[in-house]
């Protein structure tokens, strides 16, 4: 009995996916995966008070969310990577981006270790958010992977710089290149700037000034003895500080 309701639910998911598609002409199409009720009902009413949003459809677990990406093609997938019973959330994102390379994958999950946060980022993922992030932060973090850009919340973005700082500290006393002493500050500018922020978005992610961002990057390209942006983010990936 259990199974006919499950099956009739994900009939009528898809029949409003249908209806969604066709209001959603011109509009960045999202699907929602999660299995929480309260989450994908909260969401839905976040991008349904903006304008260029729309919500095409929802799936509950893995297989529902690759059937309706193989059928719709959504803009964004936000997704929690904790899905239930067997999925693995990691694995998913692999298949979703199998399927629809042109899709952008934003997870939006509870989980805040950094192994998975990395994980998710292997797989494919273009973002990844906490949920107890402000809201603004999501509307922040699909239009920034919209934008071909990759987006990581504030909790985020601080356990990558902090892997990073580790990754250079190790690089540094191992010798393997020589690298020379940058300031944590420094770290986390080089981080910003390899993933291609602004010196206006990396003062506003710091708050900091703009001319404080301008003078910590002078200087690191100082210490480094590079001249162009586009060098400074080689260095960061040859150095393991960003994927590639």
């Amino acid at each position: 009995m259990s199974k006919i309701r499950t099956t009739a639910r994900q009939k009528r998911r898809n029949q409003l996916a249908r209806v969604s598609q066709f209001q959603s002409i011109g509009k960045v199409r999202i699907l929602l995966v999660d299995e929480q009720e309260i989450v994908r009902s909260g969401l839905r009413k976040v991008f349904q008070s903006k304008k260029r949003f729309a919500v095409i459809a929802d799936a509950i677990n893995s297989k529902s969310a690759i059937d309706l990406v193989t059928e719709y093609s959504p803009d964004v997938i936000i997704l929690d990577i904790a899905l239930p019973e067997k999925d693995d959330g990691i694995e998913t994102i692999r298949k979703i981006k199998e399927i629809c390379s042109v899709c952008k994958i934003l997870v939006f999950t509870n989980i805040d270790v950094d192994s998975a946060c990395r994980q998710a980022i292997l797989a494919g993922a273009d973002g990844y958010l906490l949920k107890k992030a402000r809201v603004q932060y999501i509307i922040e973090a699909v239009n920034s992977i919209t934008k071909g850009e990759r987006f990581f919340g504030p909790h985020i973005s601080k356990i990558l710089i902090a892997q990073s700082f580790e990754t250079l500290e190790k690089r540094r006393r191992d010798s393997l290149p020589l690298i020379p002493k940058l300031t944590k500050r420094e770290i986390q500018i080089l981080w910003y700037v390899a993933q291609g922020y602004s010196n206006r978005e990396i003062a506003d992610k710091l708050f900091i000034s703009f001319r404080t961002v301008h003078n910590h990057r002078i200087n690191l390209m100082k210490k480094l003895n590079i001249h162009k942006t586009a060098e400074l983010v080689r260095y960061a990936v040859h150095n393991g500080l960003v994927e590639p």
